[in-house]
């Protein structure tokens, strides 16, 4: 894992501004076997991967990036697997658009036509459609995935990191709180648990960074992949204690911690 702003700096993935046929290759080639009478002969394999390259792919990111899902519908009727192909040459598929476009409503009736092993493929950089939804904190679009494959929020993505992780790392208040509901914390490694700690902390999102640290308190004086303490990262943000109430509960995680004053 990583952190400081290199998630802000490196974008998941970009969703091209246009669309260009060498985008579509992996695509193309991908989608050869649709129709077997078409690819009868080895002659007719070029032509038939430009057709299902128009007639599919494109007019699938085209539909997700205009919502309009009746469009999609149309294509996803004829070719039922088409919501698994990679449609663009960094291999998002349609999920992975409509999700980085914002596509809540789109979201909804596409994964109505996927399994949950659609839901959890991969693009090149190793990002599954839950990491572009955790970047951009649209919960709804979240809660429909996670819904169908309760797995997703375990699934790590670019640079090894989990959806939880990366929606800290944004300061996504809700949506770091809802994956932090439906991510098994204990089935995560020390590092990653002690990276999303002092993610919770640097991005002022107390309360869940409190909750870690009751289940966790060993993780109050480990260092995380930059070499930062927690309790460290927490005492140089006085905001965070912002009332006797606060303080008190604070005041009893450090003791619980037996962290000593004189680290912090």
């Amino acid at each position: 894992m990583s952190h400081g702003n290199g998630m802000n700096q490196q974008r998941l993935s970009s969703v091209p501004s246009s669309i260009q046929t060498e985008d579509f290759w992996d695509a193309t080639t991908s989608l050869e076997g649709l129709s077997s009478s078409e690819n009868a002969g080895n002659e007719a394999n070029e032509r038939t991967s430009r057709f299902h390259f128009l007639d599919t792919c494109v007019r699938l990111y085209q539909a997700a990036l205009k919502d309009d899902w009746l469009a999609a519908k149309a294509v996803i009727d004829m070719y039922p697997d088409a919501v698994s192909y990679p449609i663009t040459r960094k291999k998002d598929t349609v999920l992975h658009i409509a999700v980085a476009a914002e596509r809540t409503a789109f979201v909804k009736e596409l994964v109505k036509r996927m399994n949950s092993d659609d839901l959890a493929l991969k693009n090149s950089h190793g990002n599954t459609a839950i990491c572009f939804s955790a970047a951009s904190g649209i919960v709804s679009i979240a809660e429909e995935m996670v819904n169908k494959n309760t797995e997703l929020p375990l699934i790590r993505g670019s640079r090894g990191r989990t959806p939880l992780y990366m929606a800290a790392l944004q300061g996504h208040r809700n949506m770091a709180s809802y994956l932090y509901s439906v991510t098994t914390f204990e089935r995560l490694t020390a590092p990653e648990r002690i990276d999303i700690l002092v993610a919770f902390i640097s991005s002022d999102l107390y309360d869940v960074a409190l909750d870690i640290l009751k289940k966790d308190p060993e993780l109050s004086t480990m260092k995380n992949t930059y070499g930062k303490i927690a309790l460290q990262e927490l005492a140089k943000k006085p905001s965070a204690i912002g009332s006797k109430s606060q303080l008190s509960i604070w005041e009893t995680c450090l003791n619980s911690c037996q962290v000593p004053r004189d680290d912090l």
